[in-house]
């Protein structure tokens, strides 16, 4: 649809960020298509907004093309779009989709050329999600905390907290979003961490902010990941 719209055939594809699964969203469609893909991502960890992975599009008045597939065909609620418009104006049109068909769809979006992804992306965001996977997989046999040290290690990341969860106030909006906190601890051992669908920031108990996106915030447990 994207190829139509465009009115050319796309030469590569680039997901938009690493995620749980998203870090292989390109692979099998290129595998489809016949395009390569690319060792980059629009962000180095998953993100609630389009706008946060485009690469800087977010702020441009540049028409875009962004499209979009899915829905749960047993309540007769599968959708396909093609939107045009600048991206922080389409953006929202594809996460009211996704409410709309039950919650799930497939996009592609916002063709750009070559020159301008090798200035404005995260190189080697694949490469860097292979490297942990490894790492995480040599580690395994060692228990989970000798997979978090590993993780931290590996990542260059710091461990900020550790605990109980002791709250969790978190509503799902009608704009689609899970918005909230979660606390570890107590009392002035309490971490908070906030919530727009993914950790967006992490705060003590006096309100210091220990860490804000785009940093990479994880929880982990010794007894698995959470």
């Amino acid at each position: 649809m994207l190829q139509e719209a465009l009115g050319e055939k796309l030469t590569a594809l680039m997901v938009g960020q690493n995620g749980k699964s998203s870090t292989l969203n390109g692979w099998l469609p290129s595998a489809i298509l016949g395009t390569k893909v690319l060792d980059a991502v629009g962000d180095m960890r998953a993100h609630p907004t389009g706008d946060m992975g485009s690469i800087g599009m977010a702020g441009s008045p540049e028409q875009m093309i962004q499209t979009a597939v899915g829905g749960n065909r047993d309540e007769n609620r599968y959708i396909e779009l093609v939107v045009r418009g600048a991206t922080a104006k389409v953006s929202p049109i594809l996460r009211t989709a996704s409410d709309m068909s039950g919650g799930f769809i497939a996009s592609c979006r916002n063709p750009l050329r070559a020159s301008y992804v090798r200035n404005n992306a995260a190189l080697g965001g694949i490469s860097l999600a292979l490297t942990l996977g490894e790492a995480i997989i040599a580690a395994e046999g060692k228990g989970g905390s000798a997979i978090i040290d590993t993780i931290a290690k590996t990542t260059g990341g710091t461990i900020l907290a550790e605990g109980i969860i002791t709250d969790k106030s978190v509503v799902y909006t009608r704009e689609a979003f899970d918005i909230g906190t979660v606390t570890l601890g107590k009392g002035d051992d309490a971490t908070v961490l906030h919530i727009m669908n993914e950790y967006m920031a992490v705060e003590d108990a006096g309100g210091t902010r220990l860490a804000t996106f785009p940093d990479v915030i994880t929880t982990l447990s010794s007894e698995g990941s959470l």
